[in-house]
This record gives C-alpha cells, sequence and structure tokens, in this order.
C-alpha cells in the first residue's frame, strides 16, 4: 500500500533530521557560519532584524465542493428552462454508511499535527528545508485519504500544528529548539508503530 511506503520514507525522513536540529543555536549572534538559510520567505531567521509583518503561511488548503455549472440555454432575452417534473418512477436518494476509520486514524492525525509544527519550527531555526514537510504532509494525504472528508481532516490537523507555533514564536528560541527535538521524537516513534503494526 502507498501509505506504508510513505510512512516508511517518513521515518528515514525524521530520523536524519535530528542530527540538523541545532543548525543554529537559538539566540546567536556571529559566530562561525553554519549552512546557508532557506530564502528569506515568510521565516523569520534574524534575531535582530526589523520587525516586518510575515505574508500569508504556507499551510494546506482545503479541498473545494465544485459546484455545477447551470447553462442559460436558449436564445438571448430568453429566460432559462423551468426545472423538469420528476419521473415517476424515481427513488429518494439513499446516504451511503461512511466507512469505519482505520484503527491508525489517530495516530495518522497525531503525525498530521506534528508535520504542521516542523513545518513551521524547522526554519524557523535555521534547517534549509522550504516546503518539505508540506510536500511529505501532501504526498501521505494523496496516498492514505480517499474521501474528501478525511483529506479535510488530515489538512485541517497540520493546519493546526502549524498556527499553533506560529502564534507563539516569532524567533527562534530555546524553547522552540526544545520542541522539535521532541516532536522529531515522537513523530518518529509514531510513524514506525503504525508501520509495524499495520502494514500486514
Amino acid at each position: 500500500m502507498a501509505m506504508w511506503r510513505h510512512l516508511a520514507l517518513l521515518l528515514v525522513l525524521l530520523a536524519a533530521s535530528p542530527a540538523e536540529a541545532q543548525l543554529r543555536p537559538p539566540g546567536s549572534v556571529g559566530g562561525p557560519p553554519g549552512p546557508p538559510p532557506p530564502p528569506r520567505g515568510w521565516f523569520f531567521f534574524d534575531l535582530f532584524a526589523p520587525r516586518r509583518p510575515p505574508p500569508p503561511p504556507q499551510m494546506l488548503q482545503p479541498s473545494q465542493p465544485t459546484q455545477p455549472r447551470h447553462s442559460s440555454g436558449g436564445r438571448s432575452g430568453q429566460g432559462a428552462p423551468g426545472p423538469k417534473p420528476p419521473a415517476e418512477d424515481a427513488k429518494p436518494a439513499v446516504a451511503l454508511p461512511l466507512a469505519p476509520p482505520p484503527p491508525y486514524e489517530g495516530d495518522l492525525m497525531r503525525i498530521a499535527e506534528i508535520m504542521g509544527a516542523l513545518h513551521y519550527l524547522r526554519p524557523l531555526c535555521g534547517a534549509p528545508e522550504g516546503q518539505r514537510w508540506r510536500n511529505e504532509m501532501q504526498a501521505l494525504i494523496e496516498a492514505e485519504a480517499q474521501s474528501e472528508d478525511r483529506k479535510d481532516k488530515l489538512t485541517r490537523g497540520f493546519n493546526s500544528g502549524y498556527v499553533a507555533f506560529e502564534r507563539t514564536y516569532r524567533s527562534c528560541t530555546p524553547a522552540a529548539t526544545l520542541a522539535v527535538e521532541r516532536y522529531l521524537s515522537e513523530g518518529s516513534k509514531l510513524a514506525h508503530d503504525v508501520v509495524a503494526r499495520y502494514s500486514n
């Protein structure tokens, strides 16, 4: 299944990330140069740079239902044709029951929140990752979510993790660095457990 392959790759990503967590110690000024930061966007890298309002965050966009088009057939000046009378043999629509969520649903939602938090915190603390975590989340949604409802739930989880830290941190503080380390550890454990328990 595509989701298990993606979670296995995510494990490799999470395992490699802690080694980069201290790319730039919080509050440091000067010193030996580290890896170059990503292009300046909505992340705040310079602790003492002039304050400027951040552009809109690069979060995932919930899927939007498509609206059916209504053609105004007929010639100009003529009104649209009225509704057709219902067929005599038409049957009322029956709502199909929703499939129950998989047993790993809670873990998957937590992984989505963690990836949203890392998407904000990692570049804030100097990791040159750009849209890395957002792209990984998008791939996970495409592999796992078969319905619009599940896509929206995963998207909301990712955005919730992102916004929670965006409201709190405007620079890389010791608390932000600690949160990155804890989330990398928790995300790695969750991804490992889901793959180990449910991939067979």
